[in-house]
Formats: C-alpha cells, sequence, structure tokens
C-alpha cells in the first residue's frame, strides 16, 4: 500500500465513501443513530459476555469467580441494552461523563510529575485538566449533551476514517 508503485484500490474507495456516507447520516438523523448505537453495543456486549463465559475454562486460576461474574455482567447488561434501549442511554451517558472526570482528574494528577520542570506546558495541562473535569461535570448533568458528543465522536471518527481510505485509495 506504501511501496513506491501506487495502485488503484476500488475497496479501500467504496470503504471510504460508504464511511463519508456513514457519517453524514449519522449527522442527519441523530435519535435513530443514537438507538442504533444502543442495540450494536447491547449486542456486542452479549456476544462479549458469551466468548468471555467460555474462554474462562481454559484460563488457569485458582479462582474464576469475579471472571463468571464480569462475564456475566457483560452478558446481562447487553440483554437488559437490547430490551430496554433507555438503559443504555442512560449508561452511555454516565459512562461518558464518568470517563471525562476520570480522564481530566487523571491528567490533574500526572501533571504534577511531568511537567513541573516545564511551567508553560504545566499550566496548559493544568487549565486543560481543570476545563475537562468542568465539562464532565457539565455532562453528568446534561444528558442530551452527552448524546450528542458521543455521536458527534462516532460521526468524526467515520468522516475522518473515509477521508483517509479515499485518499489512499488512489
Amino acid at each position: 500500500m506504501f511501496g513506491s508503485r501506487r495502485e488503484f484500490n476500488p475497496f479501500s474507495l467504496l470503504v471510504g465513501i460508504l464511511s463519508i456516507i456513514l457519517a453524514l447520516i449519522i449527522v442527519k438523523n441523530p435519535l435513530s443513530s443514537f438507538v442504533s448505537l444502543i442495540y450494536m453495543i447491547a449486542v456486542l456486549l452479549i456476544i462479549d459476555g458469551i466468548s468471555r463465559w467460555s474462554d474462562i475454562k481454559s484460563i488457569r486460576t485458582y479462582n474464576k469467580t469475579w471472571l463468571y461474574v464480569g462475564a456475566g455482567y457483560d452478558f446481562f447488561l447487553g440483554i437488559v441494552m437490547f430490551f430496554m434501549p433507555v438503559v443504555g442511554a442512560v449508561f452511555i451517558w454516565f459512562l461518558l461523563a464518568v470517563f471525562i472526570i476520570y480522564n481530566s482528574i487523571l491528567e490533574l494528577w500526572l501533571n504534577q510529575k511531568a511537567f513541573s520542570d516545564h511551567r508553560g506546558a504545566y499550566w496548559i495541562n493544568l487549565c486543560l485538566g481543570a476545563l475537562g473535569v468542568v465539562i464532565g461535570v457539565i455532562v453528568l448533568f446534561k444528558p442530551y449533551l452527552a448524546i450528542s458528543l458521543t455521536l458527534f465522536w462516532v460521526a468524526f471518527f467515520f468522516m475522518f476514517y473515509g477521508v483517509i481510505k479515499v485518499i489512499r485509495s488512489v
């Protein structure tokens, strides 16, 4: 793909165009896209739970209780999300808010160690970490903002991926 000879790759072009179209569909139909995302996550959780449950037998450890609990939790959460999409929406909302807050607090903590000698980077990371905590708290109390952010990130990923695939195809 990155050799001296460049050849046209129609499969890469098709995947790129489909990814761009998917990004535009997500932006144009946010509610149905979010419901579809919930169902996809639910199915993946069910498959992951079953897969992990079947793999536990091959793991050599004395106590496998927590492995069974984790696999059962994935399966149960997937079933609940599949039959009650509202639970999936709340799960995604809460998970996104906790992720933003946790990541920002971790960034603030790491800032003390990593940038003590670099004053410019220290203050920039301090401001961005504090801003992240504030945004995480706002997202925690505004579920529609969390849904919008999630859809924006997914659409951005598909658009970015699609453009890269189209560029690499020629």
